[in-house]
């Protein structure tokens, strides 16, 4: 029995995407059970295999909200209704999946989406945005059918808001339920409310973490109902091609590299073709040097391109469609006739034969049609297809192919790339792929691996980022918190120029308050994602170290995170490129590789878990170096004071108020007595310690 369209009815066959009739995706039918409408409060719909952690994280939160429905009820017997949004909302909620994100409920013709919680992504912002995008897509294509069969049509109104909330389990006599609450959330539904039909506006962190992939609109500072501030909102407009454009700040180092490619392809224009590796860790430059690199080609290079996505690891022939798009000059925003239109004019210009079968073929890889191919033969005709497009393309001229982000590569392509590649070194044409340093190309390849800017660069990329002189001890931070990474410098300098963390003074930067815990958006949308996905003991790990410091002993960490797996954990995370050993002699000592990454984990854990912790750290401190408590009471006095324990924060702080005033350090011994006093609520004893330290 062949299966029916959950919007029209109409027979389908198993092949089909979208309803030959009425054009609605294509997905499982909608049973009355199944219909997702207005289900009662907040229950973000999770895989039972993803631990649910109370926790602080950056989210985006997407609203979505259908009008029209009321005219179209009053026309509509009520089962034929429910049927009819049953059918358009499963279709909206398709993207939410496609790309990762949760749905946390139905409120009435709303739906409310969640992406980053409970797992993060390195980009959950550009994902909802373009499930936003899908989902006006989908809607269009449903609403071609409604306006045939009753006349009307619906519309959806969209808002996405990005920020920090908490997340976890909301139990108790409320009711027990995963979900997120903050600001964000109630941001992101006053932006929907201010959209126009068929719109979809976000706000100015979105904006920001999502402005390399689409064009906005800006629509200026706007006043929300229910909120003090303005808020700055943007439109979005279109997606951008799969082109990255250059940085504004000059690039830093990478000559030998920048030699190297330069040096590749000129050995490809004369026929030596070859495959290139650039590996290297998030952020440490890679697409940075691709751009420099590709801006000095001459014209008589052709340059095709192609990119992984992390949400296209399942989606089959994924890169190999981004690079096909590149050869037939086919925008990601291009219609089917246009793309069709595409491919018929390069075929020509190339000389090709391809049949009307193969453009089918070429059109749903694209993601525009569905062919009935057997996979096997499906492979075989893209390899054939691409090896043609080569051929006839290196004989007008060298060809150079750049494939960035292939970590993210599909296997479906993957296996194409293999059957490729190995082909180009008879050829003029140079094959550049850029992926992290855990990525190995299946097929023979030249490695490049880039390491972090040293000292003298990351002082030189401060410089530029910020575009004037710095002062020392602003600069020192800075390097400290970036690690050498070109993408932390250069958003760590942007977002203290924005919040107003630093100002120049005089034609110098210096720090305006201290910049502890100051993370990017961008950077923590990045760093997050990584935490989440390690495994649960390694996450509990890095946390509780997060907690210590920058650097720790490991007999601390197992003083407060006891499991047998705690050197296979802290292993695990040197190899992921984390943590980094330090020394075994008198201690065995860590330390995190970048400050970004030990600020990222502390600030992804509630300020309740942090306080416990730090009270754990300084017991274990305090047990396992006794007989040097004086030496090391600057340290527990230090994490007893960011605990929850208000008797042994105010022990240890007149400790280290009077050691200080011991070593005549006058400052130091009253600012700990300060502390002392705040914390000795109702100890009278206490009281008077600290009255009289401050006094003397």
């Amino acid at each position: 029995m062949h299966p029916k369209c959950s919007a029209c009815g109409a027979p389908l066959l198993r092949t089909h995407r979208f309803c030959p009739n009425c054009g609605a995706p294509v997905g499982p039918p909608a049973t009355p059970g199944e219909l997702p409408v207005a289900s009662g409060g907040p229950a973000l719909q999770v895989s039972p295999e993803v631990g649910l952690q109370e926790d602080r994280r950056l989210v985006s939160v997407l609203f979505a909200d259908l009008s029209g429905s009321t005219p179209l009820g009053e026309r509509l017997d009520p089962e034929d209704l429910r049927r009819i949004l049953g059918a358009f909302f499963a279709a909206l909620v398709r993207p939410i999946h496609r790309y990762e994100g949760t749905v946390e409920k139905y409120i009435g013709d709303a739906v409310m989406a969640v992406f980053g919680a409970p797992v993060s992504h390195e980009d959950d912002a550009e994902r909802a945005v373009r499930a936003a995008v899908d989902m006006q897509s989908a809607l269009a294509l449903l609403n071609d059918w409604l306006e045939r069969e009753h006349g009307r049509r619906l519309a959806l109104r969209i808002g996405i808001s990005s920020g920090e909330v908490v997340s976890g389990l909301l139990a108790g006599e409320v009711q027990s339920a995963y979900t997120v609450v903050g600001d964000t959330v109630n941001t992101a539904q006053r932006l929907e409310t201010i959209a126009t039909p068929g719109d979809i506006v976000v706000g100015s962190t979105t904006f920001r973490l999502a402005g390399r992939a689409f064009e906005f609109e800006p629509l200026g500072a706007l006043m929300l109902k229910g909120k003090a501030q303005t808020v700055e909102a943007y439109r979005v407009v279109r997606s951008k091609d799969e082109s990255v454009a250059l940085e504004s700040t000059p690039l830093v180092g990478r000559s030998a590299e920048l030699a190297l490619l330069r040096r590749a392809l000129a050995g490809a224009v004369l026929g030596r073709g070859r495959a290139l590796t650039i590996a290297g860790e998030a952020g440490v430059g890679k697409s940075r040097l691709i751009a420099e690199f590709t801006r000095g080609l001459g014209a008589g290079v052709e340059r095709w391109s192609a990119r992984g996505r992390s949400y296209d690891r399942q989606t089959s022939y994924a890169v190999l469609a981004s690079l096909l798009r590149s050869a037939f000059g086919i925008r990601q925003a291009d219609e089917e006739p246009v793309a069709r239109a595409g491919i018929e004019a390069r075929v020509r210009e190339l000389g090709l034969n391809i049949d009307v079968a193969t453009v089918r073929l070429l059109l749903d890889v694209l993601g525009y049609a569905s062919a009935d191919f057997d996979p096997q033969a499906s492979r075989r005709v893209l390899v054939e297809v691409a090896r043609n497009l080569v051929r006839r393309q290196v004989a007008l001229g060298p060809l150079l192919i750049v494939a960035e982000d292939l970590h993210w590569m599909d296997s479906s392509s993957q296996a194409a790339l293999q059957d490729l590649i190995p082909e180009l070194a008879s050829a003029p044409c140079l094959f550049v792929a850029t992926g992290r340093s855990e990525w190995e190309p299946p097929w023979a390849s030249q490695r490049v691996e880039l390491s972090t800017l040293d000292e003298a660069e990351s002082r030189q990329m401060i410089g530029r980022s910020l575009g004037g002189d710095v002062e020392p001890s602003l600069l020192e931070t800075m390097l400290l918190k970036s690690g050498g990474n070109a993408f932390f410098i250069e958003q760590l300098a942007h977002s203290l120029q924005e919040t107003g963390a630093i100002a120049q003074e005089g034609g110098i930067w210096v720090g305006r308050r201290s910049l502890a815990l100051v993370v990017p958006d961008s950077v923590q949308e990045v760093l997050g994602a990584r935490i989440d996905s390690l495994g649960t003991g390694a996450a509990r790990v890095v946390r509780a170290a997060a907690v210590v410091g920058r650097t720790f002993w490991e007999r601390v960490l197992e003083r407060i995170v006891p499991s047998p797996t705690l050197k296979a954990d802290l292993d695990h995370l040197i190899e992921q490129g984390f943590l980094e050993r330090r020394g075994i002699d008198p201690e065995v000592t860590h330390a995190f590789r970048h400050a970004l990454i030990q600020e990222v984990a502390y600030l992804k854990q509630l300020h309740s878990h942090r306080r416990g912790l730090h009270v754990l750290v300084a017991d274990a401190i305090k047990d396992l170096f006794a007989e040097r408590a004086d030496e090391y009471i600057d340290i527990i006095a230090y994490h007893y004071a960011r605990g929850d324990d208000d008797a042994k924060a105010s022990a240890a702080l007149l400790r280290a108020g009077q050691r200080a005033q011991r070593l005549y350090a006058i400052d130091e011994a009253l600012a700990y007595f300060r502390d002392a006093l705040e914390r000795s609520a109702r100890d009278q004893a206490a009281i008077a310690r600290a009255c009289e330290g401050i006094g003397d």
